[in-house]
């Protein structure tokens, strides 16, 4: 009996040298905004066996919190509580997580606790809503591409599809709708835009200035 018991602690401790490496290695990984810890609850009044970055400025050999307590005295009290709020003493608002480690009898010998500093997080959130945020509409919707002649065949070829026609066979009303929309994204700027246009739309030059009069003049009367 005796050597099973020397046997389960042997198993014990060897458990939560392993739990120490892990400690180590992901207070190292998130240093400095997490706090980690391993907790020996077998011992809670000098649980505390590692910590790194000590954000709550507790050291090792201080006692376990009244989580780890419970943890030791309630019959079904979770392996793992995942991403609870909390608080240090001095103000930091902190994201936490405790994961309980089972000896060789499947009670609870100790618990690497995880303590996330959410307010350095949340001030460079804040940082970044502002980074990121806009204010209102640009007069013209922009279009964040190169204008080129292409663009106004593009415009033009799929104004008329939707109208199920071809660019020459559009009404006069239609005709002055394509023109002031390609004045609209500036198009009609572009070197040659005009002839280009009229050739499209089997029209003059002259015609296609009228179009555009026609439109403006339409757009101020909505307006006024």
């Amino acid at each position: 009996m005796g050597k099973k018991r020397k046997s389960d602690e042997d198993f014990d401790e060897h458990l939560i040298q392993e739990a120490a490496k892990i400690t180590t290695a992901l207070g190292k990984m998130f240093a400095p905004f997490c706090e980690v810890l391993l907790h020996d609850l077998r011992n809670p009044k000098f649980s505390i066996l590692v910590i790194e970055n000590p954000l709550s400025g507790r050291k090792v050999g201080d006692s376990a919190t009244n989580l780890g307590l419970a943890r030791v005295t309630q019959k079904f009290f979770p392996d793992v509580v995942q991403n609870y709020p909390n608080a240090t003493t001095d103000g930091k608002l902190i994201k936490s997580t405790s994961i309980g480690i089972r000896g060789k009898s499947g009670n609870f010998i100790a618990s690497i606790c995880l303590n996330l500093d959410r307010t350095y997080f949340s001030d460079i959130a804040g940082r970044l809503e502002k980074f990121i945020s806009v204010e209102g509409e640009a007069p013209v919707r922009e279009q964040l591409r190169t204008l080129s002649v292409a663009e106004i065949h593009r415009v033009i070829n799929q104004f008329s599809k939707m109208r199920n026609t071809e660019p020459a066979r559009l009404n006069v009303e239609a005709r002055r709708e394509l023109i002031g929309l390609l004045e609209q994204k500036g198009l009609l700027e572009l070197k040659n835009a005009v002839p280009i246009v009229a050739s499209a739309l089997s029209v003059t030059r002259p015609s296609v200035y009228n179009y555009l009069r026609a439109s403006k003049a339409k757009e101020a009367r909505a307006q006024g």
